[in-house]
């Protein structure tokens, strides 16, 4: 049961081993889960044209912890909501489907230990009424190229529930005392312009803060 301890804004990104976000500003919301003896901390960025999210969890205790699960990140979007996906195979790479988003799960996911055309770590949500260049449109993605897992599923009370992390199918980390692990990046970016201002976005993003 985490409880928050408190944020600060960061000039520059801790050190990391897996791929992250250039030159975003950074927001760290640090929480503890003081009976387990673990500390949290959420690192939210934002550059103009994405934002992204990950995840620390720091072992401060005596008592080694396995992880199960935790994902990148996890968000609530209101409205109605279409799903849609690109996924594919040899010579048939990024097969566009779209689907309304329902109370049934939909979910993307790689048990193989990489992504590839047949499980791209990401997905695109949008206004029913979206087109090319006019509507609402979501898209996310995951700085992982490792088995990954991305859901969508719609509440009872109207609301999109995304989430975005390392697929917990078949996974458990060993947290020694002392040691901390980190979830990879996930990002999410936003146009009302419809599939081309978000395609648009993206580009940005890519080119300007992920590119070395």
């Amino acid at each position: 049961e985490f409880r928050y301890l408190g944020c600060e804004a960061l000039r520059e990104a801790p050190a990391s081993r897996l791929p992250l976000t250039r030159g975003e500003k950074l927001l760290a919301v640090y929480l503890e889960d003081a009976a387990a003896e673990l500390r949290l901390t959420l690192y939210y960025g934002v550059t103009p044209a994405a934002f992204t999210r990950r995840a620390v969890l720091e072992n401060c205790g005596k008592t080694t912890v396995t992880v199960r699960k935790l994902m990148s990140m996890s968000l609530d979007l209101p409205g109605e909501l279409a799903l849609h996906t690109f996924s594919g195979g040899w010579i048939a790479e990024m097969q566009h489907t779209a689907a309304p988003v329902t109370m049934a799960r939909s979910a993307l996911e790689s048990t193989t230990g990489a992504s590839s055309s047949r499980a791209n770590p990401g997905f695109l949500l949008a206004a029913p009424d979206a087109t090319e260049e006019a509507g609402m449109v979501y898209g996310f993605n995951l700085l992982y190229s490792g088995s990954h897992y991305l859901s969508a599923q719609r509440s009872l009370q109207g609301l999109t529930r995304v989430m975005q992390g390392i697929s917990p199918a078949n996974f458990a980390w060993t947290l020694a005392p002392g040691e901390r692990f980190e979830t990879p990046e996930a990002v999410m970016a936003f146009s009302d312009a419809g599939f081309g201002g978000l395609s648009a976005c993206v580009h940005s993003y890519v080119n300007h803060y992920l590119v070395p």
